[in-house]
């Protein structure tokens, strides 16, 4: 059951294959949509907007809050291609 619910779980597959876990990493939220949803438009998933993203990473325990010039982040990761 975990196997099919991890293929299910289109957004922590995005964060696996997209992105990396960097404690001192942050990504505009705004942009990270962008990002998911051009990858959901690849890989034939649903495309989510900036507040059902947020929802969905709060869930999995992941920091997005106001950062600079009031713009929401996403702490603890960076794009997989910065490394």
């Amino acid at each position: 059951m975990e196997i099919y619910l991890g293929e299910c779980d289109h957004v922590a597959r995005f964060l696996s294959e997209c992105c990396s876990e960097d404690a001192t990493g942050k990504i505009m939220l705004k942009e990270l949509c962008l990002q998911y949803n051009a990858w959901a438009q690849r890989n034939d998933c649903l495309s989510l907007r900036s507040a059902e993203l947020s929802n969905r990473l709060k869930a999995k325990d992941i920091t997005v809050r106001n950062g600079t010039a009031n713009q929401l982040y996403v702490y603890g990761f960076r794009y997989a291609s910065d490394l």
